[in-house]
């Protein structure tokens, strides 16, 4: 993801990375969506959804390519409230982040909100407010007992990005 933050970043490159990305963002967000179907909590994840903003940036810069039904890998399972906490710690933490890459993104290859980087730009100026949110319902549902659960989910998201995102060509991005 840091490579996002160069300034001699393509459209080809940020393609890639978007495309990594989605292959993440759209089996988790199925996974939580569907834990949350079945269980009763009080969170709305719908306003939090990204994965269609990341199609959206896609089709942007690629609309013969714009994305398509696919496969896509499993995701780490949402079975319990503490493995719905390490996945929204990791879903949501990530537009703590996209505040940084949007800034840059707008700088090198002009992405803006409706502009090819509604993705990185999800909340606008209430990101902070979103985290807060967040937190809240954090310490609504998770007891201190299940804390070490929901740090085991969270680690095994990010390394579930981290393999989506190993499929990106390196060679073709900036170091």
């Amino acid at each position: 993801m840091m490579r996002l933050l160069s300034p001699q970043l393509s459209i080809d490159q940020y393609l890639a990375c978007l495309r990594g990305l989605q292959q993440a963002h759209v089996p988790l967000e199925q996974a939580v969506e569907a834990y949350l179907a079945s269980h009763s909590q009080p969170f709305d994840f719908a306003p939090r959804r990204k994965a269609a903003l990341i199609g959206r940036d896609i089709a942007f810069y690629s609309p013969d390519n714009a994305p398509t039904l696919r496969s896509y890998p499993a995701s780490p399972p949402i079975i319990d409230p503490a493995s719905l906490v390490g996945a929204l710690y990791v879903i949501e933490g990530a537009t703590l982040g996209g505040r940084m890459i949007a800034a840059r993104l707008a700088k090198s290859i002009n992405a803006r909100p409706a502009a090819g980087a509604d993705f990185f730009n999800v909340y606008g100026d209430q990101v902070d407010l979103r985290w807060r949110e967040l937190w809240a319902f954090f310490n609504v549902c998770l007891t201190e007992a299940e804390a070490a659960k929901a740090l085991a989910t969270a680690c095994h998201c990010f390394q579930f990005f981290e393999q989506a995102l190993s499929g990106i060509e390196t060679t073709a991005l900036p170091a």
